[in-house]
């Protein structure tokens, strides 16, 4: 009983150790706002980019608007899911004025365009430190993203070309539906007065360029809409699967004052020689955010 006595004043010692040492490190735990507990609450950043450009595009070219929420689950870790509308999505300069030196008017290669997308992923911290411009701290960071989501997509079917008498022929697209993407990224992160950030971000999305229906008409609706175009008929005489949208294809487009039936060969070439390659999206993304 006796070292039991003297070890007392020890075990006191070393309680009093742990409760000092627990309390100035909850004490930097709160100072530090990247630093959250395993059970919330959270901080929770609110950003958007109102202008994203596409910065890899040879044949089409995409400009747009993104929303993004990313919650800080750990000092070095977000998750967040993010959303983009492309205001523009059409071929390129570079696409205009190759197709008006050959008189192509068919499809042109890489011609998938990204209507819409939302993401889910994670952000990882790589580094992080402080500037001081103007005598104020403000938060530095250099992160890298991973995400997975899905796309709205159409495809371009006859491109915008000028003609050899000089009228314009405006471009025409389907759509292509819903498909998965994955993705990466990097960029930097400035917080300011620890409530407003700027961020600047390259992500990179990953996804197939395989087309299996246009305006959801698959090979066979599209061969026989053709095969009754062939035979003097409208598309609508055809026999079709109930997904398929015939009437995107039979009258008038207002817009291009052409018959909507002329895009059914074109789309009918597509189905019929289906690509399977990945290709790619690369943003830049430049949005201002708010952190709760």
């Amino acid at each position: 009983m006796l070292p039991h006595c003297w070890s007392l004043p020890h075990s006191v010692g070393v309680r009093n150790v742990i409760i000092l040492a627990a309390l100035v490190s909850g004490s930097a735990l709160a100072s530090d706002p990247e630093s959250t507990p395993l059970v919330g609450p959270w901080r929770v950043e609110l950003s958007v980019a109102p202008v994203v450009p596409q910065v890899n595009g040879l044949f089409v070219e995409h400009v747009g608007t993104s929303a993004q929420v990313a919650v800080v689950v750990a000092p070095h870790l977000r998750v967040f899911v993010s959303g983009a509308w492309n205001w523009r999505a059409g071929q390129s300069q570079f696409a205009g004025h190759f197709l008006d030196q050959s008189r192509i008017e068919g499809p042109v290669p890489s011609n998938l365009l990204v209507s819409a997308a939302v993401h889910a992923g994670t952000e990882f911290v790589l580094s992080r430190g402080t500037i001081t411009p103007l005598h104020f701290a403000h938060r530095f960071e250099l992160s890298m993203v991973g995400f997975a989501g899905g796309l709205s997509t159409r495809v371009g079917l006859k491109p915008e070309v000028t003609l050899a008498d000089g009228t314009l022929s405006p471009a025409t697209t389907g759509d292509t539906g819903w498909r998965p993407t994955i993705g990466a990224g990097i960029g930097v992160r400035f917080e300011f007065l620890e409530r407003f950030s700027l961020r600047v971000d390259l992500r990179e999305s990953f996804f197939s360029s395989r087309i299996q229906t246009v305006n959801g008409c698959g090979f066979e609706d599209l061969r026989a809409m053709d095969n009754a175009l062939r035979g003097g008929r409208p598309v609508t005489s055809a026999t079709l699967t109930t997904g398929c949208q015939v009437a995107t294809f039979d009258g008038t487009d207002a817009d291009t004052g052409l018959k909507r039936s002329n895009d059914v060969p074109l789309a009918l070439g597509l189905l019929r020689n289906p690509s399977a390659e990945w290709v790619s999206l690369q943003a830049l993304q430049v949005s201002l955010g708010v952190v709760f």
